[in-house]
């Protein structure tokens, strides 16, 4: 019934443009509005659902060799509702949903360079690594970069932070007031956590007393702890340090966090975010915690 719908909106469209295929309405505009469905595709049974169906088939009506479609705000509309509505996250569908547009894009550089920086910024403000770096690594030999200034500055951090990347290095304050470095502290240390937390965070307060849990068995492996207070009171954060127990590398950046520089060099929008680095300083994995880290610091540890 839904798709009955629809194919009466797509004929009401091309019946009121009919004799007007100059305008830019029947050139661009009416086909934002058409609404895909199955009933004139030969294979369209195939598809259980209506959804199952547009996560394919959502950008059928658009003529993506006409540079015209991507001046229109409704086309940047229409691919924001197609991976809200139609892909997951972090799996083939979102890979697979990128190579089909890019692949839609190809006949027309100034389109694909569009695709490109679109689908490149989706994924740095909802800060999807996964999703810029299959961008990059497909596609960015092809496409010219046009992110805006701040995209640009957090694409950076997110290069310097990905797995297998060396880390950037840190240098702060102790708790005796003494500047550390984390290039150096690495090189200490078969393999490193760096942890960055702040006294108040609701999962810094599961997470760091299972971290000092854990530590016990880390002296023997020459595994070491490069933690980040983010407390800007000297006070505050030398109590929650007693209070979890944490051993190791302590350092302070010493400023309130809007002030913070390590934190967008390091691409930290929540808290607590951790980092497995060798002694050379490269980034082995990020962001587990629990049974999981743990695993995984056995299984690489070359002790």
């Amino acid at each position: 019934r839904i798709e009955e719908i629809k194919d009466s909106i797509n004929a009401e469209c091309d019946k009121i443009t009919k004799d007007h295929s100059d305008l830019f309405v029947a050139q661009i505009t009416k086909n934002l509005i058409k609404l895909p469905t199955r009933t004139n595709l030969p294979d369209g049974n195939k598809y259980g659902t209506h959804d199952a169906f547009l996560s394919e088939h959502f950008f059928d009506f658009l003529d993506f060799s006409n540079p015209l479609l991507i001046h229109h705000y409704a086309f940047s509309f229409l691919l924001e509702q197609y991976f809200s509505q139609y892909t997951s996250t972090k799996d083939k569908f979102l890979f697979r949903s990128c190579d089909m547009l890019m692949k839609k894009a190809q006949s027309n550089g100034e389109v694909k360079n569009f695709m490109f920086n679109f689908l490149l910024e989706y994924g740095i403000t909802r800060n999807m690594d996964y999703m810029v770096d299959y961008m990059q690594t497909h596609f960015g030999d092809e496409c010219d970069l046009g992110v805006g200034l701040n995209n640009t500055k957090t694409l950076e951090a997110m290069n310097n932070t990905k797995i297998g990347a060396i880390v950037p290095d840190i240098l702060l304050y102790d708790l005796d007031g003494q500047p550390q470095s984390l290039t150096q502290y690495v090189k200490k240390n078969k393999l490193t956590v760096l942890v960055f937390w702040i006294g108040w965070c609701v999962h810094c307060q599961q997470e760091l007393p299972a971290l000092a849990k854990m530590q016990e068995s880390w002296k023997k492996k020459k595994i070491g702890l490069f933690s980040v207070g983010l407390d800007e009171d000297q006070a505050t954060w030398k109590l929650n340090l007693e209070k979890y127990g944490l051993k190791g590398l302590h350092v302070n950046e010493r400023v309130p966090l809007a002030a913070s520089k390590v934190l967008p060099a390091f691409n930290i929008r929540t808290t607590p975010a951790l980092f497995v680095l060798d002694s050379e300083g490269k980034i082995l994995e990020k962001n587990v915690f629990g049974v999981e880290l743990e695993t995984f610091l056995k299984k690489n540890n070359t002790q």
